[in-house]
């Protein structure tokens, strides 16, 4: 009998920590599109990534 309260209180606990975790998932993957997405910008990219300076000179503009 209290093995059993113990597993319906693991399976609550369980349910809990799966539903954040499946938010905090779905966070990230939005930040991860949206930091990509502003990467496109190239004055962005000029001032967020420190190697974009370092690169050669484009052939075609």
């Amino acid at each position: 009998m209290k093995n059993n309260h113990y597993i319906k209180n693991f399976i609550l606990f369980s349910n809990v920590v799966q539903k954040w975790l499946i938010v905090a998932a779905i966070v990230l993957l939005l930040l991860l599109i949206l930091a990509q997405s502003l990467l496109q910008f190239e004055y962005l990219r000029n001032r967020l990534v420190e190697t974009e300076k370092m690169e050669g000179v484009k052939l075609l503009e």
